[in-house]
């Protein structure tokens, strides 16, 4: 069973594709108004009208929930197909044609579904099993997101996030120097950064880093990924001063 919100503006279609829907079994949200929005939810559909009066806010859901897909479908008619396309990919996922046929709803549904738990699957995958390091970093240093592996190393994140939570004072510039240079849509590789520990002790990472862009292009976080390389460091150091 999925949760699906329903931010669709005629209210006849509403409550029909909602009896359709809890006919199959699933969960359903109306999405009066744009509280609603903010719960959790698996899948929207969504229409002309409303996709145009809340798009910037479906953006803003759709990269919350990164790097988890939360597909949206829209609902339009033949005659609109051509304005539909602009949002394609954007904050559209899927398109849905009126009149609305239940097997293609249901369809539609399952196939967002399964992008949704495939990119759950392959997500969790990589961050609870992935030895490098993965951080999604917001560009002011709060880190959204970090792998197994990192809170490993760095230990668990602390609620409010702080900002470069491994970093300490000494190290900080360096890290907003990378954070600067992603920002300006430019990528790292393989930059040698230093970092603390979560008992205090320095270490050294190898470093590549990305930009994470919204619907709009803006480059709003990064992805990092660091590999702990301090007893590398350390014996190349023991040997030179040998």
């Amino acid at each position: 069973m999925a949760r699906i919100c329903l931010i669709l503006s005629n209210p006849e279609n509403r409550r029909l594709v909602a009896e359709y829907l809890k006919m199959l079994g699933h969960d359903v949200l109306s999405a009066e108004d744009s509280r609603t929005m903010q719960l959790p939810f698996d899948v929207g559909i969504v229409d002309g009208p409303a996709l145009v009066m809340h798009e910037d806010e479906i953006a803003r859901r759709k990269e919350a929930e990164r790097p988890l897909v939360l597909p949206f479908i829209l609902v339009t008619s033949r005659s609109e197909v051509g304005m539909a396309t602009r949002f394609l990919w954007r904050t559209v996922d899927e398109l849905l044609l009126t009149p609305l046929e239940k097997v293609e709803l249901q369809a539609r549904v399952e196939n967002v579904l399964i992008v949704r738990r495939q990119s759950a699957e392959v997500g969790n995958f990589l961050l609870a099993l992935s030895p490098a390091l993965i951080m999604v970093m917001k560009l002011d240093g709060v880190v959204r997101l970090w792998s197994a592996a990192a809170e490993s190393l760095f230990g668990k994140r602390k609620e409010p996030f702080h900002r470069l939570p491994m970093v300490g004072k000494d190290e900080e510039p360096l890290w907003r120097e990378l954070l600067r240079r992603v920002s300006l849509g430019g990528s790292v590789h393989c930059a040698e950064l230093p970092a603390r520990k979560k008992d205090g002790t320095p270490c050294v990472l190898l470093v590549s880093a990305a930009p994470l862009r919204n619907f709009n292009g803006q480059v709003v976080e990064a992805l990092i990924l660091g590999v702990d390389i301090t007893e590398k460091h350390l014996a190349e150091a023991a040997v030179r001063e040998h």
